[in-house]
């Protein structure tokens, strides 16, 4: 077992699915150095709420009145509604500015002085080196969140996350091989590009409410202390509406699904046999079955969900990921139609948020195939008028009904969504919207003139969004599942039967 000595490390308490049968824990063994980084907790300044700090620095005698704000805006060049929105929607919330006096807090004053250019606003954190295979983890975190096991002996581990609950997670520990290797500087900065890449991706998908781009990839550096081993928490775990048949989950809580940390495992799966056959247990293989490894197993399960999926989706193998996400929802739906029961929450919430998902998933392929030529037309502070002028411009068809839902987005995420082909659904659409000019045979452009069906769209991305948060006053029922199962399918109908014009017109 584990040396006393040994720390474990768990940033997600809370696993990815519900159905705890579904879900195995793993203890991976890492090395882990201190390092001097960049504080990445989301409560840095970006270049408005810095420059709206050092302005309400200087207390003037003047409250946030009208007048103020339009001082305010003038001085930056913004709308008077873009610095209100910066205020109170992002400097009052984190206790920057106090909102009765429009002046600074002490947190505030803090707050600008650590982001200050040449101030000290480096922080203690930490880099993982992967004691199995030797690699760098490819994240950086400002803490270390440690958990304790509930029980500890020479043949068990067992660990409690949960006070309500009597459930013990027995993870499988797995060893480590490889000694610690001191970190270069090119390591260093590489393990800062990555996590400031997952946390852009998770931004963009709607997964972190914040996001500040790093100002310092190259601060990251050494302290003079020596690594320490510990094991660092993952989550295993099969679902539906997964591309492959299992996931893993990012340690560090970005992403509910990340291949790196997949493979990792799946590497290990060859020489842990342990692991191998808990992970087949997982998925619903008998360890008698007639596969010789996890491998085998996985790819005869694969071939199977290809095969149903193409039965009644015969081009859905031409989108990259849409047959398991296919796959899964099928089975969910039929699952859900089927049942004599009434009072399947969890699957009703599932099934929205896959229904969602779908669509999101081939829009955001249209955005890669069919790409906005010149991101550029987005102006550099654009606001909502000016995307309502862009869309109405590109699609003067659109209904006053459509675009004004089309326009609820952030207008500076469409541009991002643009230029780097991920977003959620509605960002991921506006940028489309944007590009059908240059493609008259866009393959969702049936699914935009199909207006009922096109804001049906748009209402089942809002319920997602309340099924994926957990919003406790949303109340999700069986008909209402059923109905965003029928908008998505009346949706991949319309998507299906104009994908081959589309891709015959890019090719020409």
């Amino acid at each position: 077992m584990a040396r006393l000595s040994e720390e474990f490390i768990c940033y997600l308490m809370q696993p990815p699915v519900d159905d705890r049968m579904a879900v195995r824990a793993v203890l991976w063994p890492v090395h882990v150095w201190q390092v001097y980084g960049p504080d990445v907790s989301g409560k840095s300044t970006n270049v408005f709420e810095r420059s709206l700090l050092s302005l309400l620095s200087m207390r003037t005698g003047k409250r946030l009145d009208t007048a103020r704000i339009a001082e305010l805006a003038q001085w930056h060049g913004l709308e008077p509604e873009m610095v209100t929105y910066i205020i109170e929607q992002q400097l009052e919330p984190k206790g920057w500015v106090d909102p009765k006096t429009g002046w600074l807090t002490e947190d505030g004053h803090k707050a600008l002085q650590e982001d200050l250019p040449g101030s000290n606003s480096l922080r203690t954190g930490y880099v993982f080196q992967d004691a199995f295979d030797g690699g760098l983890l490819p994240r950086y975190s400002n803490d270390l969140k440690v958990v304790e096991p509930s029980v500890s002996s020479d043949t068990s581990l067992e660990f409690a996350f949960s006070k309500a609950s009597n459930w013990k997670w027995k993870p499988t520990l797995i060893r480590e091989k490889h000694e610690p290797v001191t970190p270069s500087k090119a390591d260093l900065r590489h393990v800062m590009e990555a996590t400031h890449q997952a946390q852009r991706n998770a931004w963009m998908m709607g997964d972190l409410d914040d996001f500040d781009s790093f100002r310092q990839l190259d601060a990251l550096r050494l302290s003079d202390k020596e690594s320490f081993p510990a094991f660092l928490w993952v989550w295993v775990y099969t679902g539906s509406g997964l591309e492959h048949v299992w996931a893993a989950a990012d340690p560090f809580g970005l992403h509910a699904d990340v291949q790196w940390m997949r493979e990792k495992v799946e590497g290990a799966c060859r020489s842990v046999p342990k692991l191998s056959r808990n992970i087949m247990r997982m998925i619903g293989v008998d360890e008698h079955d007639e596969f010789s490894s996890l491998r085998d197993a996985l790819a005869a399960r694969e071939e199977q969900a290809r095969l149903e999926v193409l039965t009644e989706y015969n081009q859905a193998d031409q989108v990259d990921g849409l047959i398991g996400l296919l796959h899964g929802w099928t089975n969910r739906k039929l699952e859900i139609e089927t049942s004599e029961f009434t009072d399947r929450f969890h699957d009703y919430r599932d099934l929205i948020t896959q229904s969602s998902s779908l669509i999101e998933h081939c829009v955001r392929y249209c955005l890669g195939r069919f790409p906005l030529n010149n991101p550029q037309i987005i102006p550099r502070n654009c606001r909502s008028v000016d995307l309502q002028r862009l869309i109405t411009d590109a699609m003067p068809s659109l209904s006053k009904e459509q675009w004004q839902e089309v326009t609820k987005v952030k207008p500076s995420t469409v541009y991002s969504a643009a230029v780097y082909k991920k977003g959620s659904f509605r960002r991921c659409l506006a940028a489309c919207l944007l590009s059908m000019p240059d493609y008259p045979n866009h393959p969702i452009r049936g699914f935009v003139e199909a207006e009922q069906l096109f804001l049906d769209a748009y209402r089942l991305s809002h319920w997602r969004d309340d099924s994926a948060h957990g919003d406790t006053q949303f109340n999700v029922s069986k008909s209402m599942s059923l109905e965003a199962a029928s908008t998505t399918a009346s949706f991949l109908k319309i998507f299906f039967k104009g994908l081959p014009n589309g891709q015959k017109e890019k090719s020409e």
